[in-house]
């Protein structure tokens, strides 16, 4: 808070004056937490954690999209097809045995 005022403060015990400032999304302008590891409104990663949860993320949408262009190649509904993808194994075969 001194800070704030001006005032010239020293840390001890190598205190990181950055750690608990407000990060802004750089892909949204979001203002966050600095404890936000993913931004809340867009989903961008803020840290290295957010980065490679939002990896993992990515990677899975791009699969699932992956998964529709095949079932739309063969002409299956992609609808149905996107609401499979969502089911628990217990749920698709009863899915299945419906259709």
């Amino acid at each position: 808070m001194a800070e704030e005022y001006g005032e010239e403060v020293e840390y001890e015990n190598g205190y990181d004056e950055d750690a608990l400032r407000p990060v802004e999304c750089e892909k949204c302008g979001k203002v966050c937490s600095a404890t936000e590891d993913i931004c809340k409104d867009c989903g961008n990663g803020l840290t290295d954690q957010g980065e490679e949860l939002t990896q993992d993320s990515s990677d899975n949408q791009d699969m699932r999209d992956s998964f529709i262009d095949i079932a739309r190649e063969r002409g299956m509904d992609t609808e149905d097809f996107d609401k499979m993808l969502d089911m628990s194994v217990a749920e698709f075969m009863e899915f299945m045995a419906e259709n």
